[in-house]
């Protein structure tokens, strides 16, 4: 069984020759949808996270059993969600959101509604906690809560979604390893979670994001003027630090970051920064030592 996943899913826009229009990489799973909407997925599936009935991984695209089409998708460690396209939310795997006649959180090998019948517009799935967005900005989180991460004050697990306390509302949720950070309806970014806060906390230096990613412990977020930020846990009061710019000069449509961190130039080229122990910086290098300090251009791209 692999090791516990530290990363986070990211969903990009794609175009591919499987004729996928969306793409989201978990743990040991990848998923991508289709431009009509349906969901084929691969890799590991030992909780059933990829939807086709049972939980034998499978080594190329295999259609979702179910027959729905959805609008977005996330993975993450041991479980994949999805929402239609009229905002339903669906989850497969482990933790899905669903609740056996017990009370229990349901396992599923194929897409289960959500309890709860809550419309959402966005859902981001972490490490073993999931987070959506409903049309007004309210924030749900359901799933473990060792440390907080689902940001109602306590750290009792909930297995249906559940109000984020703090009475914000928000643009933007990502969902991380043991913390969760968003974006307020005016662009400030606040974090919870990481066995320390509660409920939502402003991170450090006052800026104003139109977009936001994590992976793993650490976030990314771009001003409206492409200038790209990165922080590894909950940057709030010093001494922590806040914050941290991009070096370089590029400008950017979104980044997402961790361990290592990557993103999307404002001209469409891709960079990766960090360390490149298992090559995931695309630079055709790998190893221990392997690193960049400044975003370089993956290769082999179009």
């Amino acid at each position: 069984m692999p090791p516990r996943w530290d990363g986070v899913p990211t969903a990009l826009p794609v175009t591919s020759s499987f004729g996928f229009g969306a793409l989201t990489a978990g743990a040991y799973h990848t998923c991508g949808l289709t431009g009509g909407g349906q969901a084929y997925c691969w890799g590991w599936n030992a909780a059933g996270q990829l939807g086709v009935g049972d939980t034998l991984s499978r080594f190329t695209p295999t259609l979702v059993l179910g027959g729905l089409t959805f609008s977005s998708i996330s993975a993450g460690y041991v479980r994949t969600c999805a929402l239609t396209m009229a905002g339903a939310a669906y989850c497969w795997g482990e933790q899905t959101g669903a609740l056996t006649a017990t009370g229990y959180p349901a396992t599923a090998l194929q897409p289960v509604p959500v309890a709860g019948g809550i419309v959402f517009q966005s859902i981001d799935v972490g490490g073993l906690q999931t987070c959506g967005l409903t049309a007004t900005g309210q924030a749900y989180c359901w799933g473990e809560n060792y440390g907080y991460q689902l940001g109602v004050g306590d750290t009792v697990p909930r297995w249906v979604p559940t109000r984020v306390g703090g009475g914000l509302l928000f643009r933007a949720i990502a969902s991380g390893a043991d913390d969760v950070c968003a974006l307020t309806l005016e662009g400030a970014a606040v974090c919870w979670g990481m066995n320390t806060f509660h409920v939502p906390v402003s991170v450090r230096g006052g800026l104003v994001f139109t977009s936001l990613r994590q992976s793993g412990d650490g976030a990314c977020a771009v001003t409206g003027n492409g200038i790209g930020y990165c922080w590894l846990g909950i940057p709030t009061a010093a001494p922590a630090p806040g914050p941290a710019k991009i070096a370089g000069e590029l400008r950017w449509q979104t980044v997402t970051g961790g361990g290592h961190s990557c993103g999307i130039s404002t001209d469409g080229d891709v960079y990766c920064w960090g360390p490149g122990t298992h090559g995931e910086l695309g630079n055709g290098f790998f190893g221990f030592g392997v690193a960049s300090a400044v975003p370089a251009r993956v290769l082999g791209l179009p």
